[in-house]
């Protein structure tokens, strides 16, 4: 899956070779639709697509997959006895149910969403193409705000760092 002898560099097959090669799953066990769904979105997403290029000193292969999934917009499961790679696009997902003011119970009817603070963001600051020379410093840095939403409930912050991130495309 890649080729012998060549440079392994589409997430997808870098996930597929840490399941295979470095945690001991067997080939059966990656869902190969969902892996070349993610790869065919890898290859289209951004011009040249997606490619990773790392340095892994010690690990733990699990939080190292989950990261690298997250770090080219995806997430991965295993689910059903096999794993799951799946691309996360930028488009709104399709309503599943829209409800009607008729279909709520009673006259003054609430809905109250639960904030996670770990995921909620109106100031965004992201780094990436790390300096692995030895300074250890970031050299693209990207911020962004949401100015309504600050007002309106308070600020904030999140910085996320992306070990494998060199272009801001």
């Amino acid at each position: 899956y890649g080729g012998i002898g060549t440079l392994i560099e589409r997430p997808d097959y870098v996930i597929k070779h840490f399941l295979i090669r470095r945690m001991g799953f067997a080939i059966e066990e990656i869902d190969g639709v969902s892996f070349e769904g993610a790869g065919g979105a890898y290859t289209s997403a951004i011009s040249g697509g997606y490619k990773f290029g790392f340095i892994i000193g010690d690990i733990k292969a699990s939080e190292v997959l989950e990261k690298l999934a997250f770090e080219c917009r995806s997430r991965i499961a295993y689910e059903g006895g096999k794993w799951r790679l799946y691309y996360l696009t930028d488009a709104a997902p399709l309503p599943v149910k829209t409800i009607s003011k008729d279909e709520l119970s009673g006259t003054h009817s609430v809905f109250k969403f639960a904030k996670s603070l770990d995921e909620t963001a109106n100031e965004i600051e992201v780094r990436f193409r790390r300096d692995y020379s030895g300074a250890g410093r970031w050299l693209g840095i990207v911020r962004a705000e949401d100015a309504a939403s600050k007002a309106k409930y308070g600020v904030y912050r999140k910085l996320v760092k992306l070990e494998t991130v060199r272009s801001e495309a």
